[in-house]
């Protein structure tokens, strides 16, 4: 019996000037699996993407997919535990290592039945 566990993280990623707001998804598709994908959507931002360049001889990195196409897919081994500092590591790469970065479980939705 295959089960799908999903949380939803808010990220905001900030320096003294820019600001950005972006979606974490992690899921992992089994409770016994050893991976967990994320899926990041950004949205707002006020960093200047100029340099971002995407070449089309090769894949493109992950900070040019997120900056850019404006999403990204990503996965790891480990479990829920790790969602955060392996999020904080993906901004960290994607805007640089000097910006902050604020990642929060945001609380699953309550399905209204009728």
């Amino acid at each position: 019996m295959s089960t799908t566990s999903t949380r939803l993280y808010n990220i905001y990623i900030e320096d003294a000037l820019t600001a950005s707001h972006a979606i974490a998804i992690a899921i992992a598709r089994d409770l016994g699996s050893r991976h967990r994908e994320l899926q990041f959507r950004l949205g707002d931002s006020t960093f200047e993407d100029s340099t971002c360049a995407m070449k089309s001889s090769r894949r493109p990195a992950f900070r040019e997919q997120f900056r850019c196409i404006r999403t990204a897919f990503e996965a790891f081994e480990g479990n829920c535990e790790g969602d955060r500092p392996f999020i904080e590591s993906k901004m960290h790469e994607a805007f640089g290592e000097k910006v902050a970065v604020e990642v929060s479980l945001t609380a699953p939705a309550t399905r209204l039945v009728r």
